[in-house]
């Protein structure tokens, strides 16, 4: 039986067991230990130094990860603080997952956009049946690898990665609110998988889209509109829909893209050149509109395309696009007109332009090829020497 050191009620008090000679044994996780001083224990088998703990109940067993007794009292010093913070609150310490995710959400759903909310919401959802009557105290890093394996027989792999990033954020939210001393999510892996390489419309199959979409009812003319915008400049839907006419500068050539209120994806307002396609058809759609645009007016009173590009689709036998598909198209026309990846990350605000090279890169070998098979051009052959 090991003889455990107890955390008093106060936080930051800690109240020893009677020392013991150094000759006690005990085992922990199949290692025989024996006490080498207050809270602190040695292996036999690998002389490594472990901490042990009690604090309202809950016992806290740590390896501290060396060999070295000085490195371990050190440590051992850090623990003792990190389980002098916890809360004692057996409302708060016994408190179920699920209720712990949903007072996460409320707490910081209001700092993220929209998308990413209801992300992390359907994964709270899809993680109730697994995590519902299982205690944030309670999950080991053991369950969460069998829920992980079982997840993975039932949904792909993207969704696991995203439940997965999920659990680690609300577990990291509960360590550093003085729930949990560490999660036990941290150093499991995420699961790999291939990504789709995109649907990209070719030059021929966006003129067949704009056709068919221009075919539709004039209610569709917002559509159309929006359709060419995010072709011509590469935009997230998110961000050319908060595109306001102040922020087209068409003295200077270039359009300011700041997300409007939710911000963009990296939440880094750049600026894009008004590129010859995107400002014929900017100077067109002011020219159509009934009065001069205010400078706080959007450029687009609509949010989506997403019905009229469907039904454009099905009509002229395309492809099923989508509004990223016309990201995707616009990157590929840069590369094939030689733009390289760095100019091409900054213009869609990518942080790494890696990103676009794995994402791109076949279309850059493909053009690659067609571009070489017109070197063509050789020496003059060699003279030959005439018979004497």
């Amino acid at each position: 039986m090991l003889v455990w050191a107890i955390i008093s009620g106060k936080q930051t008090r800690l109240k020893p067991m009677p020392a013991k000679s150094k000759s006690y044994i005990g085992k922990h996780r199949n290692q025989v230990l024996y006490r080498v001083g207050e809270n602190l224990y040695r292996s036999i088998q690998n002389d490594r130094y472990y901490a042990l703990f009690e604090r309202a109940g809950q016992q806290y067993r740590r390896s501290l990860k060396t060999t070295d007794r000085k490195l371990a009292e050190r440590r051992l010093v850090d623990l003792r603080r990190q389980i002098g913070n916890l809360k004692s609150d057996p409302s708060i310490r016994d408190i179920y997952f699920v209720d712990y995710a949903k007072q996460w959400i409320e707490l910081h759903g209001a700092g993220l956009k929209a998308s990413a909310k209801r992300r992390r919401i359907t994964a709270i959802n899809s993680l109730t049946p697994y995590f519902a009557r299982k205690q944030l105290r309670a999950i080991t890093k053991e369950y969460i690898e069998e829920w992980r394996a079982k997840r993975l027989k039932e949904v792909s792999p993207k969704t696991v990665v995203i439940e997965l990033e999920t659990i680690k954020m609300v577990l990291n939210h509960a360590v550093d609110g003085g729930v949990l001393l560490s999660s036990p999510a941290a150093a499991i892996k995420r699961p790999k998988w291939k990504e789709k390489r995109p649907v990209i419309p070719t030059p021929e199959e966006f003129c067949r889209l704009v056709e068919e979409l221009r075919r539709l009812d004039k209610r569709a003319t917002p559509a159309v509109n929006l359709t060419e915008f995010l072709a011509y400049s590469g935009c997230r839907l998110g961000e050319a829909t908060e595109i306001l006419w102040r922020d087209i500068q068409f003295k200077a050539k270039t359009v300011l893209i700041t997300g409007g209120v939710h911000g963009t994806k990296n939440q880094k307002e750049r600026t894009i050149p008004l590129y010859p396609s995107l400002e014929k058809l900017l100077l067109r759609m002011q020219s159509e509109l009934p009065a001069r645009p205010k400078p706080t007016d959007r450029v687009f009173f609509i949010k989506s395309a997403k019905r009229a590009i469907e039904t454009a689709c099905r009509n002229g036998g395309l492809p099923r696009f989508n509004h990223h598909s016309l990201r995707h198209h616009f990157c590929s026309n840069a590369i094939e007109a030689g733009v390289d990846f760095l100019t091409i990350s900054r213009w869609i605000g990518h942080v790494d332009a890696s990103l676009v090279a794995s994402t791109y890169g076949h279309l850059r070998d493909k053009h690659s090829e067609e571009m070489a098979q017109k070197m063509t051009f050789t020496a003059p052959p060699a003279a030959t020497d005439s018979p004497a």
